[in-house]
């Protein structure tokens, strides 16, 4: 029976053309052009980036290395916006808060570390009027706001700082509503979408 199934095996790999027989050899020069054409592909220096340059132009960051390395460092893009715009309002350095962020700390940890008043948070946005008509459309801004009411009750999630912070740059260089920039915002998939098509492809 074990003949018989090495026989069907051998069969197989002579019609398949399979290098099962192969040295070691075989697999590490395979392996060896598999990682060269991605190490090619990802020799990209982030600081050549036009986000990365447009990103250090919206927050006044003198040296463009304090937002390349939180770039790099970042496997969620949209925790860069998030960075740079807390150094902002409270004078701390991208760096030692994105060195917060990779000890696991959610936002809300970070804002609270960072000993920012919460009423400092994206003020255009915790003080706008949201209609019941509106409420389905702008999420974040709504649950900004229940944060900003109680927060002991309601949470601040990751997730709204994400899209808020985004869209505040719409509000800032679009001069779009909070409303019309947290819709666009939440519309994209991905929230640093939203800065590609409105910053980035646009220049």
């Amino acid at each position: 029976m074990k003949t018989k199934n090495f026989a069907l095996l051998l069969s197989f790999v002579l019609i398949s053309g399979l290098p099962v027989f192969a040295d070691q050899d075989y697999y590490q020069d395979n392996y060896t052009y598999q990682e060269a054409e991605e190490e090619q592909e990802a020799v990209v220096n982030s600081q050549d980036l036009p986000i990365v340059k447009f990103l250090q132009d919206a927050y006044s960051i003198q040296d463009i290395t304090n937002v390349s390395t939180v770039w790099d460092n970042c496997s969620d893009k949209s925790d860069v916006i998030v960075t740079l715009y807390l150094s902002k309002i409270s004078s701390v350095s991208p760096i030692e808060i994105n060195m917060l962020r990779r000890k696991g700390l959610h936002w809300s940890d970070i804002v609270g570390r960072l000993d920012i008043s919460p009423r400092n948070i994206l003020p255009q946005f915790n003080s706008c009027p949201v209609s019941d008509q509106q409420r389905d459309h702008v999420m974040q801004i709504v649950t900004l706001q229940n944060w900003l009411r109680n927060r002991e009750k309601y949470p601040l999630y990751d997730k709204t700082l994400r899209h808020l912070c985004i869209a505040n740059l719409l509000v800032d260089f679009r001069n779009y509503t909070p409303i019309k920039a947290a819709q666009a915002v939440q519309m994209e998939l991905d929230p640093i979408n939203a800065v590609y098509r409105f910053f980035v492809e646009k220049d």
